[in-house]
């Protein structure tokens, strides 16, 4: 098929179509007594987002998604993850990025690379000259759910203006009738796929590791020094160049006090980020976080950077199950940190839903066990970084202070 017949059916299948597709994943999600009903959205979106990226038409995409829910179990079937893309030439550019596609804004022949829920990216060439490769997130911020937001993502991203390990945001612009598109550099790799997937066979050595890691460090700490919670801090968001530049990237759901479209200070959304990487006390129903979240999930990347492999091929260094689930979730934090009191964990007290629920009480695990093979240093920085008391883990600042990043370069 070609790219210009699969972007049509792509481009005419509306938020609506998609939505309802959504909704019947999710029916079947909710007959599973395991999985939380706050999670059957999420997880559903992320079962149609797949399928709609690997169908080449839409009877594919159709076969796909309804492929998923097996009428004899009710039981979903969760997708695999999609391979990586192929590394470019060496300047990133190809003759099919310069010919086809469609056209958006002055930007032609933009070519389909991944979707979500709320949005396409798009890749494409800047002009002609020196073929710079663009990325292009095309969003309709009227079908946009909190709190994901395209526009405050773009202000947000102007008052980060002028950090290397931030993403740079070229421009951004209004697309008749609806569309609001921002406008970035295109990036080759992200973490997730360097980590797991192992383009030409290659593991990341480990002043690779490092050197991503301080430079996240570094992001993190120009966001929370300007009071922004970037909120979806995780592997797939730290983007990395063919010469070892990583930024932070994907905004989207991120918060500023002086944010007209965030939350205010003390009732902020819990519904935030990828479930491995939530930390626990917006388990627990706590609204007032601050920057100390996006800590805990940075910890878990320098965690998962470092772990050994599983036995059960699990990625994440908490495991939140194949649906996604909050409550196992929960469980794999307490069954390697130990389950918390209140004695423990002194914030728990204000938390809505702490203490609702009489979990199996787990010893605490020695870094030694959960870390094995990682260096002291290793172990240090994520055990300051994975622990329950917010107020008492390192801030960004700190972390990049760390013994291990000395002498690293970014």
């Amino acid at each position: 098929m070609s790219s210009n017949t699969q972007q049509s059916w792509k481009s005419l299948l509306s938020f609506t179509d998609r939505f309802a597709v959504i909704d019947q994943i999710a029916s079947s999600l909710r007959l599973d007594p395991t999985l939380q009903h706050s999670q059957t959205l999420k997880t559903a979106q992320e079962i149609e987002t797949q399928c709609f990226n690997e169908a080449d038409t839409e009877e594919d995409y159709t076969y796909a998604w309804k492929s998923k829910i097996s009428p004899e179990t009710k039981q979903i079937h969760l997708p695999t993850p999609s391979p990586p893309f192929s590394p470019p030439t060496p300047n990133g550019f190809t003759f099919s990025d310069a010919v086809g596609g469609t056209t958006l804004g002055k930007y032609t022949s933009c070519h389909h690379h991944t979707s979500g829920l709320f949005s396409t990216i798009y890749r494409a060439t800047s002009h002609h000259t020196t073929h710079q490769l663009v990325a292009l997130k095309l969003t309709n911020p009227a079908t946009m759910i909190a709190p994901h937001d395209s526009k405050r993502e773009a202000r947000i991203l102007t008052q980060l203006t002028g950090h290397p390990n931030i993403i740079q945001m070229l421009e951004s612009f209004t697309l008749p009738p609806s569309s609001f598109v921002l406008v970035f550099p295109f990036y080759n790799y992200d973490l997730n796929i360097l980590l797991h997937d192992n383009p030409g066979g290659k593991d990341l050595t480990l002043q690779a590791r490092l050197s991503i890691l301080r430079q996240t460090a570094e992001a993190l700490a120009w966001c929370h020094e300007r009071g922004v919670i970037h909120r979806d801090v995780k592997p797939s968001n730290i983007l990395v160049s063919e010469s070892g530049t990583s930024v932070l990237a994907d905004f989207g759901i991120a918060w500023h006090a002086s944010d007209p479209a965030s939350e205010p200070a003390d009732e902020k959304i819990t519904d935030v980020g990828t479930t491995a990487y939530r930390p626990p006390e917006i388990l627990f129903g706590w609204k007032s976080y601050g920057p100390e979240l996006d800590m805990w999930a940075f910890g878990c990347v320098v965690a998962e950077c470092f772990m050994a492999p599983q036995e059960e091929d699990i990625e994440t260094f908490f495991n939140a199950g194949d649906l996604g689930s909050e409550l196992r979730l929960v469980g794999s934090i307490f069954g390697k940190l130990g389950t918390p009191t209140t004695e423990t964990w002194p914030e728990a007290k204000q938390f809505p839903d702490f203490g609702k629920i009489l979990f199996h009480v787990f010893p605490t695990k020695s870094w030694e066990e959960l870390l094995p093979g990682a260096s002291i240093e290793v172990r240090d920085l994520v055990g300051r970084l994975l622990v329950y008391e917010g107020s008492k883990r390192l801030n960004a600042k700190d972390a990049v202070a760390h013994e291990i990043f000395r002498g690293v370069s970014g």
